[in-house]
């Protein structure tokens, strides 16, 4: 009976832990501990007391999973911005929109001011004849890149890549542009853009510390018996008997429906989907004889693993609209394209033609999609295409926008 009443808890805590209760006394104190001066920032900014004193009720979220986070700038410095013999930092000093203000203009860094899942695009326009290469960091991390020979005939050229990425508080991202490269910053063509999808929420389940192993208790003193302890130990009288079978029906149900609940609940937990790859197979990869699923072999995010690495493929775990971004860099002796497939089905693709005189090119798409569960998507290689599979050039990324 102990095991079984232990079992019941387990599921009513899981419960708990994983719904947000109505709660009738509300009351809390926090502080706000950064650790020193906070802001100032380029707009308004909601101030996260992110030290709990007390919190009856869970009213107050520390986490601030309804934060708005959101910026796009542009690299607006009068026409070509190059970088000499060393790396420098791409600023985007140009705000058209910085919810939250994590970003700063001044350094061309966002910070970020709460933890969570974000998702960033960086785009760029060059000219020229020159080198441009472009890369996101996480920190001192190189995440993605988008990059484009000097062409000999090619006067301008364009690029761009998406990430998502889970980041802590604090947490810097920034884009940096290669030794002896450039971009055109200029008008409205280079741009980097960033927002919130998620905030980061504490879902660690509370230790229980009921246990099924001690003596066994004899006494019943609730009043409820197990099965294996009425043919072990029955005191009661034929009726007492009757009711407390009724009573062990009526937990069996609850706890019935206790699993079930926490299934519902870890599925919803599973639709939190995110995620950002990258095909980094040393090179070339293609030419092929035949249409090829495109492996992208370097994870970088994949929140709730519904996309796979050993086959390429994205599986929707829950009905939902979906968001997909796709770039690709390729050289220009052989042709290049992408194909975006839902079931085998073209839905959109990015391609260049071959061209000797241009020696690499860049190009990318992207698609909102509705998903059933169990609907695949994959990028597909068409029959005599190619694309460059090295130095996270080619990434694919995607993420649920709103389950149904």
């Amino acid at each position: 009976m102990a095991c079984f009443e232990a079992r019941l808890k387990d599921c009513e805590q899981k419960i708990a832990d994983l719904v947000e209760k109505e709660k009738t006394m509300v009351a809390f104190s926090a502080l706000a501990e950064y650790g020193g001066a906070h802001g100032p920032f380029d707009g308004d900014t909601t101030l996260v007391y992110n030290a709990l004193i007390a919190n009856v009720g869970d009213a107050y979220n520390t986490s601030t999973e309804k934060t708005i986070v959101a910026f796009s700038a542009v690299a607006d410095h009068g026409g070509v911005y190059e970088a000499s013999s060393k790396p420098m930092p791409l600023v985007y000093n140009k705000l058209i929109t910085n919810i939250g203000g994590g970003y700063n203009k001044s350094t061309g860094v966002f910070v970020a001011g709460v933890a969570g899942v974000y998702c960033f695009i960086l785009s760029y326009h060059a000219g020229e004849n020159k080198y441009a290469n472009v890369s996101l960091y996480k920190n001192e991390d190189l995440i993605v890149t988008t990059s484009n020979k000097e062409p000999s005939k090619d006067p301008t050229n364009n690029g761009g890549n998406a990430v998502v990425l889970e980041l802590k508080e604090k947490d810097h991202v920034y884009v940096r542009m290669g030794e002896n490269s450039h971009v055109w910053a200029g008008g409205y063509h280079t741009t980097f853009t960033g927002f919130l999808l998620r905030g980061a929420r504490d879902n660690t389940a509370k230790q229980d510390k009921s246990s099924c192993k001690g003596p066994i208790d004899h006494s019943f003193g609730d009043g409820v018996m197990s099965s294996e302890d009425r043919f072990i130990y029955c005191p009661y009288p034929h009726d007492q008997l009757r009711e407390m079978e009724a009573k062990l029906a009526a937990l069996e149900n609850k706890l019935k429906a206790s699993e079930e609940k926490i299934e519902e609940l870890k599925m919803k937990w599973k639709s939190k989907v995110a995620f950002t790859v990258a095909a980094d197979q040393g090179g070339n990869y293609g030419p092929f004889d035949a249409d090829t699923t495109l492996r992208y072999s370097k994870k970088i995010t994949n929140n709730g693993d519904a996309f796979n690495m050993s086959t390429g493929v994205f599986t929707a775990p829950v009905d939902g609209v979906y968001y997909f971004i796709f770039f690709f860099r390729a050289e220009g002796k052989h042709p290049s394209g992408l194909i975006l497939c839902k079931n085998d089905n073209p839905i959109i693709k990015s391609d260049d033609t071959q061209a000797s005189y241009d020696p690499a090119d860049t190009g990318g798409n992207a698609v909102v999609l509705e998903l059933e569960k169990g609907d695949e998507v994959h990028m597909r290689l068409p029959k005599g295409n190619h694309v460059w599979a090295a130095e996270r050039h080619t990434t694919f990324s995607g993420f649920l926008v709103h389950q149904m």
